[in-house]
């Protein structure tokens, strides 16, 4: 699901390109909370995951990333809320 994050912020410039007031940002926030939902649900010390994957899970990448995202979240709404403002 984190790449489905980063694919949704691309998504959003694209609607800020054609017109900014209408670009869905709930759609990033919600594949966000999936992300994190998911990230907590793997068991990060089974056996699953730290011998046979390599390479092996890392939960402080995907919380790096989720943390670009949800700041990539909260300025596509500013910018949303703003341009909502200015049109108005």
């Amino acid at each position: 699901t984190v790449p489905l994050c980063i694919e949704d912020i691309a998504d959003c410039v694209e609607e800020f390109r054609e017109r900014p007031t209408a670009a869905n940002t709930e759609i990033l926030r919600k594949r966000i909370a999936l992300a994190r939902w998911w990230d907590s649900e793997v068991a990060k010390d089974d056996l699953v995951w730290s011998a046979l994957w390599v390479p092996p899970y890392d939960g402080n990448l995907v919380q790096a990333v989720l943390e670009c995202c949800e700041t990539a979240h909260h300025a596509a709404t500013a910018l949303k809320a703003a341009a909502k403002r200015v049109s108005d």
